[in-house]
């Protein structure tokens, strides 16, 4: 009787004193001034939120995840298994909130958990949270920050001074590693959040550190792409290497005069096209995917020895990398006329007056992409549109 008695008494203090442990929240240590330790905790935390989600508490494991991103704020793979963790909990308010955040991401890795996550988020869309919905361990990163956060920037910050003394001994592909590692923590970033964090001085030696690395690798299109996302925020840079070779001073500079052609051309582009709605030629570029592959509406008002403006405006969908007029003037043969792109997803032609005195113009558009596929029409050869003075 006393032991039946004594084993009831230690198992009702059992639940007295677990039931508290259980609702305290996981300890997630604060961020230190060491970025090596701080990407070792980051891990273990990891590595519990993994553990603790195989058990099914996903109290816990959404805790963990929470905890690395307080160390590793971009981190994709964090950011969606805490989403996951939300989920299998039932707090779906917050497994939303974080799905969502994924969605507005534009790297290769978000573009492959997009398809899912848009399905799970339709499953998910009504449901209530079945859990009381508490204060996170750690405050989510707000998605319009002004600033790159501060434990972002210092870990960039020792970054650079590791690859720094790494390329100095050119050990191009430990570099290259300790760059890519680094690069890898902005994935859950959006194009605004890493835009801040990579125009920051340590975020612009690492992305002139990544061009070196992948120059001296003989990786030419990656090295002008990490140069070119300098320019954008920074054109004044300077190589941060010793007595640099004059090969890869030549390609830095050609891939800088290349950037301020290309900006040259931009100025020109967006000249032409107030110059045309200000003629009233062209009306402002309408918001928003058109709703038909190739939109276009056949000039109005033809007149003699007037210009002729044709106007379309194409789906991003179809990656066209080029649209074409196609043209047959009376009964001469067909030419194609490249159209010129004047905006987000409008392509224009402007055909002078002194070219417009045909009896008939027949015509049809047609879409290619960068490798030359056509990928829309409207209308055809077979079946163009026909214009008459």
């Amino acid at each position: 009787m006393h032991l039946s008695r004594f084993i009831l008494t230690c198992m009702i203090l059992s639940v007295a004193f677990s039931a508290p442990a259980r609702a305290e929240k996981m300890h997630c240590p604060n961020v230190t001034d060491n970025d090596e330790k701080n990407t070792e905790i980051a891990r273990k935390y990891f590595q519990m939120g993994g553990m603790y989600h195989d058990k099914q508490d996903f109290t816990k494991a959404a805790e963990s995840f929470e905890c690395v991103l307080k160390f590793i704020p971009y981190s994709l793979t964090a950011r969606y298994k805490l989403a996951r963790a939300y989920d299998a909990q039932g707090v779906f308010s917050l497994a939303r909130e974080n799905y969502e955040m994924i969605l507005l991401l534009d790297s290769a890795e978000a573009g492959t958990l997009k398809p899912e996550i848009r399905k799970r988020l339709v499953e998910i869309k009504d449901l209530k949270d079945r859990v009381p919905v508490t204060a996170p361990v750690v405050e989510p990163v707000p998605a319009d920050e002004k600033t790159c956060p501060p434990v972002v920037q210092k870990g960039q910050q020792d970054a650079v001074v590791k690859i720094a003394k790494i390329i100095e001994v050119k050990d191009w592909a430990r570099a290259r590693t300790l760059l890519d590692e680094t690069l890898k923590k902005l994935d859950g970033a959006t194009p605004e959040q890493r835009r801040l964090c990579l125009s920051t001085d340590a975020g612009v030696q690492l992305l002139l550190l990544a061009g070196v690395a992948h120059f001296s690798m003989g990786n030419v299109h990656d090295a002008r792409e990490a140069f070119l996302a300098v320019f954008r925020v920074r054109p004044d840079a300077n190589l941060p290497v010793k007595n640099p070779d004059t090969k890869l001073l030549s390609f830095y500079q050609e891939t800088l005069n290349a950037y301020f052609a290309t900006i040259a051309r931009e100025k020109e582009r967006q000249l032409r096209i107030r110059e045309l709605e200000e003629k009233g030629l062209i009306a402002i570029e309408a918001e928003g995917d058109p709703a038909v592959p190739v939109e276009h509406a056949p000039p109005a008002n033809i007149a003699r020895e007037k210009p002729m403006v044709f106007v379309c405006r194409v789906q991003d969908r179809l990656g066209a990398a080029k649209v074409s007029l196609v043209v047959r003037v009376d009964n001469g043969p067909a030419q194609e006329m490249p159209m010129e792109k004047l905006g987000k997803r409008r392509w224009v032609t402007v055909v002078p007056g002194t070219a417009v005195t045909f009896a008939k113009y027949a015509y049809y558009l047609v879409a290619t992409d960068a490798a030359g596929s056509e990928v829309a029409l409207w209308k055809s050869a077979q079946t163009p549109q026909e214009l008459t003075l």
